[in-house]
């Protein structure tokens, strides 16, 4: 049960996006394995949720909704794109964050969403 709770996990800012997407994809691939064996019948909860692990949206969704409260902007961007995969999700993470465009985010205090290089979130 423990497994549902966490697949989300908590987004640390100071942690390369690139680390934080191979932990959320491990989080990922234990619940399937949880949920491999399940009995689709109408009371197994197990089977509901492998239909959602499933879906490709709802993965693209959980990942997002881990991020939208450091990177507002990006992930109400993102969002926009209502055929994005969850592949072409994390294929632009990386390359926002390759090309600094998610460091020194200031997660929507200020208001061009970016702080210019300032470290700070004060």
């Amino acid at each position: 049960m423990h497994a549902f709770y966490t697949v989300n996990g908590v987004f640390d800012r100071s942690q390369l996006i690139t680390k934080y997407i191979d932990e959320f994809d491990g989080r990922l691939t234990r619940l399937y394995s949880y949920t491999t064996n399940a009995n689709p019948t109408p009371s197994c909860y197990k089977a509901d949720y492998r239909r959602l692990l499933d879906n490709d949206k709802y993965k693209r969704d959980c990942l997002l909704s881990t991020l939208v409260k450091h990177y507002i902007n990006v992930v109400d961007n993102l969002t926009t794109k209502g055929d994005l995969s969850y592949e072409d999700l994390k294929e632009r993470l990386i390359r926002l964050s390759s090309n600094g465009q998610l460091n020194g985010y200031d997660g929507g205090n200020n208001t061009s969403g970016f702080n210019n290089g300032n470290t700070s979130t004060a």
